[in-house]
């Protein structure tokens, strides 16, 4: 475990991690970055209609109340003891990190435009 503070551009270490857990109130596009790597298991989410849009408790992460710190540790615990939990997790996590890129979301616009340009 490693508490590092601010790090400009923290997404380009998420391959080194084995588990990354979300507890700023404040943190932004990491987290996001981290399901792309499949390193999202363990979030303490402090806005729920923010995350629980995106990752599903046991499906792509294990959520906790935010600054429910037993929670946290035993979501902690639970990964660290559990590799099939965290590859499971990571799976989805990077699979839902895909889907919602900007990679599909312009294949879609251009396929629309594409259609619409056509009726015309």
């Amino acid at each position: 475990m490693h508490f590092k503070g601010l790090i400009p551009e923290a997404a380009r270490l998420l391959p080194a991690l084995d588990v990354y857990a979300q507890t700023s109130l404040s943190e932004g596009p990491v987290a996001q970055h981290a399901g792309g790597h499949g390193r999202r298991p363990a979030d303490a989410r402090a806005r729920p209609w923010s995350r629980a849009e995106i990752h599903g408790h046991e499906e792509t992460a294990l959520l906790v109340p935010a600054g429910d710190r037993l929670a946290l540790g035993s979501a902690l615990q639970r990964l660290a003891g559990d590799a099939e939990l965290r590859a499971r997790l990571g799976a989805r996590a990077a699979e839902r990190a895909r889907r919602h890129s900007i990679e599909p979301m312009v294949d879609a616009y251009e396929t629309l435009y594409r259609e619409l340009a056509t009726r015309s």
